[in-house]
């Protein structure tokens, strides 16, 4: 018999999903100089800043 072949197993972050987006030359000319190695992850990461932000204006406006 043979054994199972064994996976990965689940990930520890959360799975990225692929998408397209086109931004400003300057946008990508400010990352690309602030953070020459780690742009794409910047820009998610303030992205996500920026959406958890609104989520916690939205809900502060729900319980007024």
């Amino acid at each position: 018999m043979i054994p199972p072949k064994k996976t990965r197993g689940l990930g520890k972050k959360p799975r990225l999903y692929m998408t397209s987006i086109r931004l400003d030359r300057y946008v990508i000319d400010y990352f690309a100089e602030q953070y020459p190695a780690r742009k794409q992850a910047m820009m998610r990461e303030v992205l996500a800043n920026f959406v958890r932000s609104k989520k916690g204006e939205a809900s502060e406006q729900a319980q007024a």
